[in-house]
């Protein structure tokens, strides 16, 4: 029965992230003198449809998204019989080269100032959500610029550079952006405020500047999913990690250093309703020789206060700037070969995890929407530029045609555009192959 609401609800979500990527095509197409033919919520057979502003909106059988179509598939057609562009007034294919682009780039450009403004509300009315608290873990024995800086595990970290921070995520970002410039950190250490300062070091193997510090997570665990390594050694929610291998555990990271050694199984001793409880977890793995274990720890709450109109709008710039760098570090390691078979998730594990997402964002009585929101924000910025890639048959297809076209001064001939388009297709169908295959391996667990 979870299966099917976490299904439903993200289909609901991704045709939403789909439906606004469309309405931007339709309204640029309207406003540049290209005639939209139909407007579909989903897919497939039309259920209901009805004429107005000279274009038909359909209501389709399959909840999928939908689409935009455009006049101009009879001119294209047309081209290719006389290996010459005749078009007909209000084609796609009729419209000079530039109107071809901002129509191309309207869908995109949606997505991206969508999630942009659901940022910059969220940020302007504050939020509570669940989330990693700008507290910090150290490991020991290693030199590094937050130890050198006299930085203890357990420290939290309120102020960087004057700037109020609440997250483990705001921490990484101001470390990140810092040019290797001394940062200035206000500290809570055992209710004492102390003023630091730390100069980032920068790591040649990640190309980024860091400090030495990891997320200190409480040890507490949230969920438990059936038929794991944590069920079978009777492991419940809400039961907190008291020793892991013989270690007394006061952050989880502890857990995680203990973990990465791969043991067969690990003594655990877990506190549940103030009695201390003994098991052996026996973690497993999966066919990536990744650990499976089978929990879910407990993020607290945190509250984000208001931020000014113009804080706002930074903080939903920068934080649209973090997803797409993000976005852009995953497609090189994807074109470089790495993880190629998990880089890409069929349409079956997107939709479940998104839907995961949503359920549990709105169980959390009030505090979970900020977490939908920004789920939403995050996709649809994955959306906006996985439709810039200049890949034929895509946006970014039509996007380097179109300026390929301004810059020549002349029209791309019919057969070299269909030619074009053909590369664009084997493209997709082994994409398509890859998604269908890493969902045939999501439902059969061998994933």
């Amino acid at each position: 029965m979870m299966t099917l609401l976490f299904i439903f609800l993200g289909v609901l979500a991704l045709s939403i992230l789909v439906m606004i990527h469309e309405f931007g095509h339709f309204l640029a197409a309207r406003f540049l003198g290209v005639k939209v033919e139909a407007f579909s919520v989903g897919w497939g057979p039309v259920l209901f449809k009805f004429p107005a502003w000279q274009t038909e909106f359909r209501l389709s059988l399959l909840p999928l998204g939908g689409y935009c179509k455009m006049r101009g598939d009879q001119d294209l057609q047309n081209a290719l019989e006389k290996n010459q562009w005749v078009t007909e007034e209000g084609s796609f294919f009729h419209v000079p080269a530039w109107r071809r682009l901002v129509i191309s780039l309207a869908g995109p450009l949606f997505n991206f100032f969508s999630a942009l403004l659901l940022l910059v509300i969220l940020s302007l009315t504050g939020y509570t959500t669940r989330d990693l608290p700008a507290q910090i873990y150290l490991q020991e024995g290693e030199s590094t610029p937050a130890l050198d800086a006299g930085l203890k595990t357990g420290d939290i970290i309120r102020m960087i550079n004057q700037n109020e921070v609440y997250k483990f995520e705001d921490v990484q970002s101001f470390i990140r952006n810092s040019d290797g410039k001394t940062i200035e950190l206000t500290v809570e250490r055992d209710g004492q405020v102390l003023p630091l300062n730390v100069t980032p070091r920068w790591n040649q193997e990640t190309g980024r500047w860091f400090i030495g510090i990891a997320p200190y997570y409480e040890p507490l665990i949230a969920s438990v999913e059936v038929d794991t390594p944590a069920d079978r050694a009777g492991i419940k929610p809400r039961d907190q990690i008291w020793e892991f291998n013989g270690e007394r555990v006061f952050s989880y990271n502890i857990v995680i250093q203990e973990l990465s050694k791969k043991q067969p199984e690990y003594p655990l001793t877990l506190l549940r309703e103030g009695q201390l409880i003994q098991t052996i977890l026996k973690p497993e793995l999966d066919r990536h020789d990744n650990l499976v274990v089978g929990w879910r720890l407990a993020l607290p709450f945190i509250t984000i206060p208001p931020r000014s109109f113009i804080d706002a709008i930074q903080y939903g710039f920068s934080r649209s700037a973090a997803v797409l760098s993000g976005t852009l570090e995953a497609l090189r390691n994807l074109f470089n070969g790495r993880n190629l078979g998990r880089a890409v998730s069929g349409p079956i594990q997107t939709t479940y995890t998104l839907g995961q997402a949503t359920a549990l964002g709105l169980s959390e009585e009030g505090a979970g929407y900020a977490s939908v929101i920004q789920l939403f924000s995050f996709l649809s910025l994955v959306l906006f530029i996985m439709n810039l890639l200049p890949i034929p048959g895509l946006d970014g297809g039509h996007i380097i045609i179109s300026l390929f076209e301004i810059i020549r001064r002349r029209r791309l001939s019919p057969r070299s555009f269909m030619n074009f388009q053909k590369v664009g297709f084997v493209f997709i169908v082994i994409v398509l192959i890859l998604a269908i295959l890493t969902d045939f391996l999501f439902v059969t667990g061998l994933g």
